[in-house]
């Protein structure tokens, strides 16, 4: 099973069914079958079945380290050691639909992902438009102006250069880009477009302070369940999406489990801000749930702002780049033109 699709929501959903079936004094494993009798979506009743086959929830939720993030699992064996495994139920539940951060539904971390798709889309149709150009267009218009035997504008004998080499390395320009967009898909380029993502300059605060409240609320969970901080630290890591994220969370902890400072190890990964930094310290020093608790907060208020304007900053330069690109191409394609008009008359 994918973990693109058991999404947190369905996790969350299932914490929650599970929790109120097992306060109901039913036991696990009649909980499990009516949770997966009842079960209409596919890949949740594919889910619960494999469960149902495990003989405890522990060993058949380590069945799918694929879709169950390392936290939870942490988590359960915790509680199964400290006799509170109903308890522990409810907390994952409720820490699950927290990290759902959503907007009419759809959570901001969907929200982005989706709305990146639009403007790749666009840019995508847009070079293609313009290669058709470079490529079919730019020929006949340069062999016109050509006849004329007239010196063309600088604007023009760029593009019809341009053109001249797109057409004498055609197929060394396609087997790249194919090269490219297969890197792209294809599960290699996951660390890359991680960076990729914390790096744009209108997404990647946004990015940043979701993958930032996710780690700080899971590790403030963690350490309430008294697992060592460097411990709670490394496995905070599995709650963020982003590839780039959990490797630098994953060294921190391990620095500090070799005797490290928290701080110098977490400016140098450089992935939270001196703010967090500073906090996690006085966490890791004191243990009081609130620091991070109001920490988190702090993340969840401003997320909802900074999405709307990360959006519209995209939108608008989305505008401009393709105004920019087909504008200065149908400007070098009348240049001449307008020339030969004045010559004429």
């Amino acid at each position: 099973m994918k973990k693109s699709y058991l999404t947190t929501e369905d996790l969350a959903d299932f914490f929650a069914e599970l929790y109120l079936l097992r306060q109901a004094q039913i036991p696990e494993t009649e909980a499990l079958q009516m949770m997966a009798e009842g079960q209409d979506k596919k890949v949740l009743q594919q889910f619960l079945t494999g469960l149902t086959a495990a003989p405890d929830l522990l060993s058949g939720l380590e069945k799918f380290a694929a879709v169950i993030p390392e936290y939870i699992l942490a988590l359960l064996q915790q509680a199964k050691k400290n006799d509170a495994e109903i308890k522990v139920l409810a907390d994952i539940a409720e820490h699950l639909t927290d990290l759902t951060i959503a907007d009419n539904g759809v959570s901001y971390r969907q929200k982005l992902k989706s709305c990146l798709v639009y403007p790749a889309v666009i840019l995508l149709v847009v070079l293609t438009l313009a290669a058709l150009m470079m490529l079919f267009v730019m020929p006949v218009f340069a062999e016109m102006f050509k006849s004329f035997g007239s010196a063309l504008p600088t604007p023009t004998q760029l593009l019809v250069d341009i053109s001249n080499y797109a057409q004498q390395y055609f197929g060394l320009l396609l087997i790249g880009i194919l090269a490219g967009a297969a890197y792209l898909v294809s599960p290699f380029s996951l660390a890359f477009k991680s960076k990729l993502l914390l790096q744009l300059p209108a997404i990647g605060r946004v990015m940043h302070a979701i993958e930032s409240a996710a780690v700080l609320k899971t590790l403030q969970l963690l350490c309430c369940y008294q697992i060592d901080f460097a411990e709670a630290l490394r496995l905070s890591a599995s709650a963020s999406q982003n590839t780039a994220v959990i490797g630098a969370v994953t060294e921190s902890a391990d620095k500090v489990a070799k005797g490290a400072e928290l701080g110098e190890s977490l400016q140098a990964v450089q992935i939270f801000s001196a703010k967090v930094r500073r906090l996690l310290v006085i966490f890791a020093k004191t243990r009081q749930p609130e620091i991070l608790k109001n920490l988190a907060n702090y993340y969840d208020r401003q997320i909802p702002a900074q999405t709307t304007l990360s959006l519209r900053l995209l939108n608008v330069s989305l505008l401009i780049i393709c105004w920019l690109l087909v504008g200065t191409i149908v400007i070098a394609i009348y240049l001449p033109i307008f020339q030969i008009g004045a010559a004429i008359g």
